[in-house]
């Protein structure tokens, strides 16, 4: 029997016929609005919002992103939910069974810190009699269930159950050593973490962090962001500061003290700090540096954005490009697009058995006949991925998401790099969902046909939020699509005496 089954809610789970699959969905991927418990849904949870109504103990807030406002109570609710979560269009990767293994006291007690946050996203799902549920219900539960998860049995009347309504102080160590900069502390982030014994989505900070896959906002570029649900930039230090859209981090620690403050806070209301962990692309900083540049220049100075901000920004698209800081001779990347050099060829053009690196054929289940539309023509693609969106953090500069969640390859890797990072994207896709046998299935006929739907491919591109869809569009993917054809057509990447087909 597995923990999950053998804690908080094992009589209900006594009461459940044999099922064949259980729920498999992932801790990492919780919707932060679970009341804390073995069951819980994911991000990838989602049931539109018009036309289906959820039996409870799920709810969905207004984007039809679902989540468990309590637990099951008995038997024949627990098998409500496990049974029908197909009728609500609901995957067992979506549902998460394993809760028990995961919350601790301090978790509970941070998630019931944020219970004013909690209170408005259950109000706003429409949930019934709340006031009693938020003011006697919830707190008598979750005493219940931190009791259970020190102690290992459900409390008693004459246990004495702990308190959850006290002050919470977080203490996040950082990273070992001294840095000299902003670039060097993004180098070594993960120590950040790791010094904590923690995953990084287990973090407690204040309010909903954003997906590590979403675009940029007005954040600069670096380890720490602002969450959505920031309310102001009031008594947060040097570093933060508000803006029309509201608070934003304009500045990223430079120094051990400047870590310091920013890691006091961090864990201060209401200022919702967390980190972003992932690797930006170079094209992603650019992007960013064209959308906010503006908007950090009005709350700053001009003297910090053309100096200070401009070296930053240069130092770490060095650092993202080469795998290492930059030293005192090397040549910093600039701020404008520059597209791929004339004759640059795709180390993809050949089979992936030729690949410079070993490739696991385990990772790329993927079925060609359901690759997702938007994939550029070549070896690799996504087909019918997951939902977790972990595929742009690990090859931002190849892998998407479409408005479904569901991963595609945008720019086959041109280097040894961009392939290690697409083979890793694949690798940590729960589904086995990408594909690498491109090459055995395009003829030059498909890839005209999909370059005849550029136009809704560029729209659909710019709503994934990839960096300069148009320049793409106008020179590097036609480029990329001619010399494909030249490979389909002769099986050997083109010479530059060759003359490449036309689309």
């Amino acid at each position: 029997m597995s923990r999950a089954r053998a804690g908080w809610l094992a009589e209900a789970w006594s009461g459940v016929p044999h099922m064949h699959v259980l729920p498999s969905g992932q801790w990492c991927a919780r919707n932060w609005r679970n009341v804390p418990g073995p069951l819980y849904a994911t991000h990838g949870a989602f049931v539109p919002s018009r036309g289906l109504s959820l039996p409870a103990p799920f709810a969905r807030d207004r984007r039809g992103l679902v989540y468990l406002w309590r637990q099951p109570r008995d038997s024949a609710e627990l098998v409500d939910v496990l049974s029908q979560c197909g009728w609500w269009g609901l995957s067992n990767e979506e549902i998460g069974v394993d809760g028990d293994e995961h919350w601790t006291l301090d978790a509970i007690r941070t998630w019931w810190s944020l219970r004013d946050e909690v209170g408005a996203a259950y109000r706003e799902s429409g949930i019934g009699e709340l006031a009693q549920y938020m003011e006697r219900d919830l707190p008598a539960y979750l005493r219940s269930y931190a009791f259970f998860l020190a102690e290992g049995r459900r409390p008693t009347t004459a246990d004495v159950l702990p308190e959850i309504d006290v002050p919470h102080v977080v203490r996040i160590a950082p990273p070992t050593g001294t840095f000299a900069s902003a670039v060097e502390l993004f180098a070594r982030r993960r120590e950040l973490v790791e010094a904590r014994g923690l995953g990084y989505h287990e973090l407690p900070f204040w309010g909903e962090r954003e997906l590590q896959w979403a675009a940029m906002p007005r954040d600069v570029p670096g380890l720490f962001a602002v969450s959505a649900t920031a309310e102001a930039a009031r008594d947060v230090g040097e570093d933060v500061c508000d803006g029309p859209a509201g608070p934003f981090v304009f500045r990223q620690p430079s120094s051990p003290k400047d870590l310091e403050r920013m890691l006091e806070a961090a864990v201060a209301r209401p200022l919702a700090l967390r980190l972003r962990l992932y690797v930006p692309s170079v094209s992603g900083i650019r992007q960013w540096w064209r959308d906010h540049q503006q908007v950090v220049r009005a709350a700053t100075s001009d003297a910090y954005v053309d100096g200070e901000l401009t070296e930053y920004l240069r130092a770490l698209m060095f650092l993202v490009e080469n795998g290492h800081l930059p030293g005192p001779h090397d040549a910093l990347p600039g701020f404008v697009f520059k597209r791929p050099l004339p004759g640059l060829t795709s180390m993809v053009l050949c089979a992936p058995s030729e690949l410079p690196v070993a490739v696991d054929q385990s990772s790329f289940g993927g079925q060609f006949e359901e690759k997702n539309r938007l994939n550029v023509p070549g070896m690799f693609y996504g087909a019918d991925t997951d939902t977790c969106g972990t595929g742009p953090g690990e090859a931002p500069e190849n892998v998407a998401l479409d408005t479904d969640g569901q991963e595609f390859v945008f720019c086959q890797p041109f280097t040894k790099r961009e392939l290690l990072e697409v083979l890793r994207a694949a690798e940590v896709e729960c589904f086995s969902g990408y594909g690498c046998d491109g090459n055995a299935h395009w003829t030059v006929e498909l890839v005209r046909s999909w370059w005849a739907d550029r136009n809704s491919h560029r729209e659909a591109w710019r709503a994934a939020e990839i960096s300069d869809v148009d320049e793409r569009f106008e020179s590097d993917v036609p480029q990329w699509l001619r010399t494909y054809m030249f490979y389909l057509q002769n099986r050997r990447a083109p010479r530059t005496s060759d003359e490449l087909p036309e689309l």
